[in-house]
């Protein structure tokens, strides 16, 4: 990461700059560089079409023909890593490549982030597994589904969990996810679709795969979507780059919307989240520092988790015959909860089991693989 002295310094190498990135900090930049900068032209790419609508906006493809000896700048807090393998694709090399992001950007995130996982959420969001398992097994999966046995939740206690919630919060919640382990591996999935969109008429429902199985889905999968008004998200994962062709081709065909999850290109880098087994971690200050806190609500078992790793590290303990316990305050009981901020107040809060997360361990570039099913991937 460079300093905003040294990045002017290595512009003044370059006739062109490009900034990757058509944000509020890339504009910030694009500020900065346009009172320093002696001469040259600055442009942004950016991959949103929307903004590529915007003057002086190109398209990475057209960006790199357009000006293939430019210093590209990427400013993104997260996607950095896909930006600049986006870059190499279009021919571009590292030395034409720099990442930049203010330290007080930086700052202020992690100030905002913090902030927001200990503010009660206005509406209700969760996330549910339709299968333990999954047909692909990525490493450092958080879910741990590479580890588990063949498992979908017992229908008549999902529905009766959907319904509960859907009283406590008047069928309203702002986005529910469908997704596993692998989700389409559950033959009946078709049914938990409908238990959840007449649970929640008006909510955005989406399911989240990775796609392998789509071309294989039945005509009544699809017409359940339609109905049911169903998006497709897929994780791009680099195993083939004809299964998402067909993938694309088969939701077009079936008109069900879809889109890819997290962002549109190959995800190639994992995120490694240790675990500490003998839980002597904070769990305040590893709570705050989450990013899945408040935000990967969870749904198993008529319980309600903050997280998605406590309510699954009983397919951890089971494989490697560890006891990370899982006490009753980890979640909250829906059935025992008298109203919707009661929940949504506990979900807000730090829960016992954050002790055994090493969230300050936590590393965003490791390279995407099939799981060895070593313990040492999530410790």
């Amino acid at each position: 990461m460079v300093t905003l002295d040294e990045l002017i310094e290595k512009t003044k190498s370059y006739q062109t700059v490009i900034i990757f990135g058509f944000s509020r900090i890339g504009r910030d930049l694009y500020q900065k560089l346009r009172s320093e900068k002696e001469g040259g032209e600055i442009f942004f790419c950016d991959n949103n079409k929307e903004k590529q609508a915007q003057e002086q906006v190109y398209a990475v493809h057209n960006a790199v023909a357009r000006y293939p000896r430019a210093l590209f700048i990427t400013v993104s807090l997260y996607y950095y890593q896909e930006m600049q393998e986006q870059l190499h694709e279009e021919g571009v090399t590292d030395s034409n490549i720099v990442n930049y992001i203010p330290h007080i950007y930086r700052l202020q995130d992690s100030m905002e982030q913090m902030f927001r996982r200990t503010v009660p959420l206005p509406e209700l969001q969760f996330e549910v597994d339709l299968a333990g398992h999954c047909n692909l097994n990525c490493k450092y999966c958080d879910h741990f589904s590479p580890l588990a046995e063949e498992e979908y939740p017992e229908y008549e206690l999902f529905e009766r969990d959907i319904r509960r919630l859907s009283f406590l919060f008047e069928k309203r919640a702002k986005r529910i996810y469908l997704l596993g382990g692998e989700p389409l591996l559950n033959r009946r999935i078709n049914l938990y679709i409908r238990c959840v969109r007449t649970a929640f008429p008006q909510t955005e429902i989406v399911i989240i795969t990775n796609g392998i199985l789509l071309n294989k889905m039945s005509q009544e999968f699809w017409e359940e979507c339609r109905s049911s008004h169903i998006e497709i998200a897929m994780t791009k994962y680099p195993i083939s780059g004809a299964l998402y062709q067909k993938a694309e081709k088969i939701c077009n065909k079936e008109r069900v919307k879809w889109f890819y999850f997290g962002n549109p290109f190959v995800c190639k880098y994992s995120y490694h989240y240790p675990l500490d087994l003998e839980g002597k971690q904070d769990a305040r200050s590893m709570y705050l520092h989450c990013a899945n806190a408040n935000e990967c609500i969870t749904l198993k078992k008529g319980k309600l988790y903050t997280c998605s790793v406590a309510p699954n590290i009983e397919t951890f303990n089971h494989y490697f015959h560890q006891n990370l316990e899982l006490c009753k305050e980890d979640g909250i009981d829906i059935y025992q909860a008298k109203n919707r901020q009661e929940i949504l107040e506990f979900l807000s809060r730090p829960i016992p089991f954050c002790k055994y997360c090493k969230v300050h361990e936590r590393t965003y570039g490791r390279e995407w693989g099939i799981s060895k099913k070593a313990i040492e991937e999530w410790t």
